[in-house]
């Protein structure tokens, strides 16, 4: 009988064998397996918290989109809707129902990444790069939550995977899906046109591929990405014909072309900040860094080449408008695709060469990964901060319990919200989903798609009584004195978490003709 060996007396030399051999077999497994597994793992992850994450503001509202499908809407194009329409369809109106296929999409970003980053250079800078981006906290995030970045980023990632293809086959069929990636991602958000111009500045920088610019007759793939393109926007062209271009009012705003551009250096510090803290502030130092060792000490390189010219165009274009009102963290996301690849290449071969940038690169990837870490439960530091982080994803449907508390008091005839954002969260947490019966004050600006709803001005009769709800703290919009004979304050509540407030909600009676005393 073989005596039993206690694993305790095992010799240290035989411990640190097997902890060898377990080491190698991990180094034989391919780059490509690995990224597979980070991959499927953060998908798996980013699916249960999904599940358990209130929406925030922007993610009801397009759930309210979804819920009115329509051709295009006032802020962006339609793909967020029809892929949260298409997401409910299939598994309901709750929180992993709306974000589902974003969650599906922010993986595709990322093999796409891996794919383009192989492609360029090889197998481990692809796998460093899908690291990089599974922990970059705007990525990271927007791996979780549905927004208008989370299929832009993935079109343009895509996009680019496919103008090299073109390059390489000269493939009708390839040439034809880059313009489906660019008309998809234009009408996920508008920033993506600028792929064609990234795309034209790299035909100009490449011999190679310049007869795509200079001789389209012989060499007509943009024209084949050009005619897709343009049926893409087809739909939203004809939406924003009907409505008197919205778009074109909300863009000219947006850029603060509407009040003349103007010189304003402390609105590009809050850019900068703000995009600091979007990508991590030593990456967003290690990204500038890398651009600039990218376009003095690598430029004649094809694949530096490709990714400056990714990168380059939308970062100094928000930058340009930047210098007059500030951009958003988020507005550069579709370039840094490129960006985040430009990085790993750019500082693996600094810190070949010193180990104190070695040591700056580890610090970098460090405090990202902390920061995304931190950014998935921030309840902890309300004690420390005073106010929860993410206060905006929270409360939520406290606030629905207590309005629907107060119409079963009152019985409201509808209700009006001071904000898109709480209207359209009561519409989804509010148990008569969804709620038909919810608007924000009038306005004679388009300011938002409740603009283009039907609104609350013919429900308004005699004996009418109506709630307005408000994050907007002891302000009441004037509107209200002129469509309502009384207004009275009806309830003022603050929702806590562990003590702390996430926000204070005011709920005011608004009365016609018959007034009733509370």
């Amino acid at each position: 009988m073989q005596p039993i060996i206690d694993k305790k007396q095992e010799p240290a030399w035989r411990i640190r064998e097997s902890w060898r051999l377990f080491i190698a077999q991990l180094r034989e497994v391919s780059p490509a397996r690995w990224a597979v597994v980070l991959i499927v793992f953060n998908t798996l992850l980013s699916l249960w918290y999904a599940a358990h994450l209130q929406l925030v503001p922007d993610e009801a509202y397009y759930w309210l989109w979804s819920v009115h499908p329509d051709w295009s809407y006032r802020d962006k194009g339609p793909v967020v809707a029809w892929m949260i329409y298409a997401g409910t369809w299939l598994f309901g109106s709750g929180e992993l129902g709306v974000r589902w296929i974003g969650v599906l999409f922010g993986a595709g970003t990322s093999w796409q990444i891996f794919l383009l980053a192989r492609r360029l250079f090889d197998e481990r800078t692809a796998l460093w790069c899908v690291v990089l981006a599974l922990i970059t906290p705007l990525f990271a995030i927007g791996s979780i939550l549905i927004t208008i970045d989370t299929f832009s980023v993935f079109f343009w990632a895509w996009g680019c995977n496919l103008f090299l293809d073109g390059l390489a086959e000269n493939s009708r069929r390839d040439w034809l899906l880059l313009g489906l990636a660019v008309g998809l991602g234009f009408l996920s958000k508008f920033t993506n046109a600028m792929q064609f111009v990234s795309i034209a500045l790299f035909a100009l920088w490449y011999r190679p591929a310049r007869p795509l610019l200079t001789r389209p007759w012989k060499n007509p793939g943009l024209i084949y990405s050009g005619l897709v393109f343009l049926l893409c926007c087809l739909p939203l062209l004809y939406w924003d014909y009907v409505h008197h271009w919205p778009h074109y009012v909300a863009l000219h705003s947006r850029s603060g072309l509407d009040q003349g551009f103007q010189f304003r250096p402390g609105e590009l510090l809050k850019y900068l900040v703000d995009q600091g803290m979007a990508l991590s502030p030593l990456l967003f130092i290690g990204l500038l860094g890398a651009l600039a060792g990218g376009c003095w000490l690598n430029r004649q390189s094809y694949a530096i080449r490709f990714l400056l010219s990714m990168t380059l165009p939308l970062i100094v274009t928000v930058l340009f408008f930047s210098l007059s009102v500030a951009g958003k963290g988020n507005w550069i996301a579709p370039g840094l695709v490129t960006g985040l690849i430009l990085m790993v290449v750019i500082w693996r071969q600094w810190s070949s060469t010193s180990r104190w940038l070695r040591a700056a690169a580890l610090l970098g990837l460090s405090l990202a990964l902390a920061e995304t870490v931190v950014l998935h439960n921030t309840s902890w530091l309300s004690p420390v901060l005073k106010k929860d982080p993410l206060s905006r994803v929270k409360g939520w449907r406290e606030m629905s319990r207590e309005v629907l508390r107060q119409e079963l008091i009152l019985h409201p005839d509808f209700i009006i919200c001071n904000h898109y954002g709480v209207a359209s969260e009561l519409a989804f947490y509010l148990p008569e989903q969804p709620v038909k019966s919810i608007f924000t004050a009038t306005s004679a600006s388009m300011d938002n798609q409740f603009y283009f709803w039907p609104g609350y001005a013919e429900k308004i009769g005699y004996g009418t009584r109506a709630f307005y709800v408000t994050d907007d703290a002891d302000h009441v919009n004037p509107v209200f004195y002129r469509e309502f004979d009384k207004v009275s304050l009806a309830g003022d509540f603050t929702i806590k978490e562990r003590g702390f407030a996430v926000r204070r909600v005011q709920i005011y009676l608004l009365q016609k003709g018959k007034v009733n005393e509370l």
